[in-house]
Parts: C-alpha cells; sequence; structure tokens
C-alpha cells in the first residue's frame, strides 16, 4: 500500500490511478489510497493526533511500503510577496508565524505547521523502517532571497534529512510534466531516486526548456480564485514519474504480495477505484 496525503479530488491519471495501474514485477497488486478531507474524513484529519497515530501504526505494521505528499503551502508561498495576493505570514526568521497576524491569519498558519510536521514525522519514520516516499513543495524562491522569504526547505529538519543518504532533493520546473506554468518545485525524495533520473532527462535537465514565458501563477483569476489554484494537481506525466519511482523501489527490494485485498478499516477509504 502507497499513501498518497493531500491527494485534493479523485481524477483520471492522478497518483493512485498511475500507482494502481503500474505494473510492476513480482508483485500482483500495489494499492494506493488517496487521503485528503475533501474525500472522506475517516483517518483524514492530518492535523489530528489520532489520525497521525493510526498511519504510523500502518507503518509500523507492515501495511504501508510508501508514503507521499504535498502539504498545503498557502501560508509558505512566495505569490504572497506579488501585489494583489495576501501578505506574507511566515519568514525567514520566523517561518513558524509572523509578529502581529490576526486571529484568522494565526489559525492558518497553525495549520499550515501541524500538516508539514505531519508529513516529516512521518517520513522519519519510514527512512528508520525501510519505506520510500516523498515530499513536495514548491522551490526556495531565490528571487526573493533579498526579503528573507519563508520556505520549508530552510527549516532544520529538512536539512538534517537531505543529508541522510537515504534521502536526495530533486528541484525542476513542472511545466516539462505538462504544467501550463513554470512553477518551480523541490521534492524531497526517500529511495525513490528513479524519479530524480527520470525529471533530469526532460527540458534543460528538469528546467523549462520553453521559448515562450509562461503566465505567472499570482493574482485573481476571472472566476474569483487565485491564480495559484491552477498548479496545485500534479501533472499526469509527472504521476507516472512518480508511479515507475514506486515500482522501482518494489522491484529492487523484491518486496511481494501476501494479500490481494485492503485491510478492512482502509476499506472505506476506496474512493473512486
Amino acid at each position: 500500500l502507497f499513501v498518497h496525503f493531500f491527494s485534493g479530488h479523485r481524477r483520471t491519471g492522478d497518483l493512485q490511478h498511475s500507482i494502481e495501474g503500474h505494473e510492476v514485477v513480482g508483485c500482483q497488486q500495489i494499492f494506493c489510497i488517496s487521503v485528503d478531507l475533501c474525500l472522506a474524513k475517516t483517518h483524514s484529519d492530518l492535523t489530528d493526533e489520532e489520525t497521525k497515530q493510526f498511519w504510523i501504526g500502518k507503518m509500523r505494521g507492515g501495511q504501508v511500503l510508501g508514503i507521499g505528499g504535498g502539504p498545503s503551502c498557502e501560508t509558505w508561498s512566495a505569490a504572497r510577496y506579488e501585489p494583489g495576493d495576501p501578505p506574507p505570514v511566515r519568514s525567514f526568521d520566523t517561518p513558524w508565524g509572523c509578529s502581529g497576524l490576526t486571529k484568522q491569519q494565526w489559525k492558518q498558519v497553525i495549520t499550515g505547521t501541524k500538516l508539514v510536521q505531519f508529513l516529516i514525522e512521518l517520513l522519519v519514520i519510514a527512512a528508520q523502517i525501510g519505506l520510500c516516499g516523498f515530499f513536495e513543495h514548491p522551490q526556495f524562491p531565490v528571487w526573493l532571497m533579498r526579503k528573507r522569504p519563508a520556505s520549508v526547505w530552510t527549516l532544520d529538519a529538512m536539512r538534517a534529512l537531505i543529508r541522510l543518504e537515504c534521502f536526495q532533493a530533486c528541484s525542476f520546473d513542472q511545466c516539462i510534466y505538462g504544467l501550463e506554468a513554470t512553477k518551480p518545485t523541490t521534492l524531497l525524495l526517500l529511495r525513490l531516486s528513479t524519479f530524480r533520473d527520470l525529471t533530469l532527462t526532460r527540458g534543460n535537465r528538469g528546467r523549462c526548456p520553453h521559448p515562450a514565458k509562461h503566465k505567472p501563477l499570482h493574482g485573481i483569476q476571472q472566476d474569483g480564485t487565485f491564480a495559484t489554484a491552477r498548479a496545485k494537481i500534479y501533472p499526469m506525466a509527472m504521476n507516472r514519474a512518480l508511479a515507475t519511482a514506486v515500482s522501482r523501489f518494489l522491484t529492487e527490494r523484491h518486496i511481494t504480495n501476501v494479500c490481494n485485498t485492503l485491510p478492512v478499516d482502509l476499506q472505506e477509504l476506496e474512493i473512486g477505484r
């Protein structure tokens, strides 16, 4: 079972679809669960301690081969430095929240912090027990360096993980996978180096090769939503590359199935199968 946290709504070509449709030598069936509050309430509130312990139990119990996801970047976004967008609520020096925030802003910061910490903690456990995984978030905005922006990639915990041999960092532009925006992105990869290998074969070693400029991801669109909303969904080709990396992880470790059905307590999370 691979668990995709913060998955958003199910759709054709999403990560669950790509993983479950991928052929793996020596493994009859790979299950993937998409976990998000918009899909189901059970075991899906990732700010809840009981939910966190439930998934840790599944990992330690040998039912999970990998985990991954991209926690909300709403309070970390570089778009907050653009005119017309909400103001920054974090900074390089105060990554857990700036001073003088309103009650609503502070609530958003706390929620965003819990989601990031949830996935970091699970990746630490995954590293310890030999699983695979990934953490996706916007690349550090080097073009804003003088404004000292906040970024998960400057956190002490992330710096510590990247130094471990089982982790790799992969930075690229999502337009190489078909997104209609550049969207510089970084993935922290846990035993999924195949994704990095595939990514570096695209574009200019993972960077935008397109001569025409992409429409920037800031401001408000005609329908009233923020422009960043159109880039929240991973491109189909990116999901296929992640699925290939998970498949390679399984093949190299000769992991085989002992069960052809999901555990009963996870069957209620089977959305859109």
